[in-house]
């Protein structure tokens, strides 16, 4: 049977060292155009026990309607998964996954956005909020959406996604996952530029892209962004941001130590919540639909 699945960075970094590769050489190189997997000659035995459960949950949405009579058809979709790990193995006596940043800021982000958005002259298109469940279990609530959307994805412009925000204070920078595949990078380009930031160009060596709610969308043709905290802060030294990320990673991330911290500071997750809002409404207002760069492994289905 064919096998599937994610490896730790430990676990992959011990097992190239034994195979005398580097992981950081390996990654460096993958950020490159024309890297070329490189064979690792790395075999592993698998053995896995599955118990199934059974669960219902649900998606929450909202639509906001467009005031076009033609345009209002089609929507810009904004997501963020409410969902997290509930109750678990106990650490250090604490069995409870709060997931606070992962991904009750996204939550937060969300209803921001919704509130600006409802306080403002209403765009062409619609704008869709919805609130995901099972991302955790495997995407398993956008999945859901796709099968059985509210608007149909031929007529839905855009999916942008918010997952893990910023809570860490204000930055000069903000991240997305997708800018380089389709129309909406110049589009989130200039509604960071109105917010006196710029997009974070790092590539994304570590697949992300393919890990959070806007994938089956993307997975289905529909151009899609996923919205993070760039890594430059304001009043931090440089490689502050990327310190902070990698002690989230290692120490709270999918882990009860993810709640709530009295140093979270939320300037940060408001730039992101005004770029959200200006991209979706440059999306819901543009005449012409999002593409998919013809370079691009995504495209939409032809009619």
């Amino acid at each position: 049977m064919a096998f599937a699945g994610w490896v730790t960075e430990a676990s992959a970094r011990a097992a190239l060292t034994k195979a005398g590769l580097n992981l950081d050489s390996l990654s460096r190189a993958a950020a490159r155009r024309d890297f070329r997997p490189v064979a690792t000659g790395i075999t592993a035995a698998v053995q896995v026990r599955s118990a199934l459960r059974h669960v219902e949950s649900e998606n929450v949405a909202a639509r906001l309607p467009g005031r076009d009579q033609r345009l209002a058809a089609q929507a810009v979709l904004i997501t963020a998964h409410w969902d997290h790990k509930g109750i678990g193995p106990a650490i250090r006596g604490d069995s409870i996954y709060n997931g606070a940043e992962d991904n009750a800021s996204g939550v937060a982000a969300i209803l921001g956005a919704a509130k600006a958005l409802t306080g403002l002259p209403r765009p062409a298109r619609s704008v869709v909020f919805v609130a995901t469940t099972a991302e955790e279990s495997g995407l398993l609530g956008s999945e859901s959406y796709v099968q059985h959307p509210l608007i149909p994805l031929g007529q839905t412009a855009a999916v942008l996604n918010l997952d893990v925000t910023n809570v860490r204070g204000a930055t000069r920078n903000i991240g997305a996952l997708g800018r380089d595949r389709s129309t909406l990078g110049p589009v989130i380009a200039a509604a960071a530029q109105s917010e006196a930031l710029t997009v974070e160009a790092k590539p994304d060596v570590r697949g992300s892209f393919f890990r959070s709610d806007h994938f089956p969308f993307a997975r289905a043709g529909v151009p899609a962004l996923s919205i993070f905290a760039g890594d430059d802060f304001v009043g931090r030294p440089k490689g502050w941001g990327e310190e902070q990320e990698n002690l989230y990673n290692q120490q709270r991330y999918h882990q009860p130590s993810d709640e709530y911290q009295p140093t979270f500071r939320y300037d940060g997750m408001a730039q992101e919540v005004r770029v959200t809002v200006r991209t979706a409404l440059a999306i819901a207002t543009d005449p012409a639909m999002p593409r998919w760069l013809p370079s691009s492994e995504f495209q939409r289905p032809q009619p």
